[in-house]
Parts: C-alpha cells; structure tokens; sequence
C-alpha cells in the first residue's frame, strides 16, 4: 500500500430532513456537495471517512449503501446501484 495517495473522501448527502439522499466518493468534497444540490441530491454533504486511497473509499462507500439496504430494504435514492 505504500505510495497510494490518500486523497479520497466517502460522503453522504442528506435532505433537509436529515435523510440520507446519496452516498459516495470525492476528492473535493466542496465541488462535489455544489454537483450534488445543483442535481437536486440533498441540500448538504457529510464527509464519513477521513482521506482514503480511491480504493479504499469506494469499498467503504459500498458498505455504507450496502448497510443502508439492509435497513431499510431499498437503495438510497440517489444511488444508482
């Protein structure tokens, strides 16, 4: 693992009500939370890791949609997988 860049972020957008709208990755999470409200995905982004390698950040992001299935029987809704 040595030499990967730990520049990646796995973050949840939520509603005005609280509820999860999304989860995902970023490296810039203000760009990304801009992205996001712009398309209409929740009005503010959670960042739920610290720095991670891509890779890592992408198997925490599917255990955080994964976890959220399991809960509440359905995908958050502005995931696609």
């Amino acid at each position: 693992m040595r030499g990967r860049r730990r520049d990646t972020y796995a973050y949840k957008m939520v509603n005005r009500n609280g509820r999860v709208a999304k989860y995902g990755t970023t490296n810039n999470p203000r760009r990304r939370a801009s992205e996001n409200r712009r398309n209409g995905l929740g009005s503010k982004l959670k960042v739920v890791s610290p720095k991670l390698t891509r890779q890592s950040a992408v198997r925490r992001e599917r255990a955080l949609i994964d976890s959220y299935r399991r809960r509440l029987r359905r995908k958050p809704p502005g995931n696609k997988i």
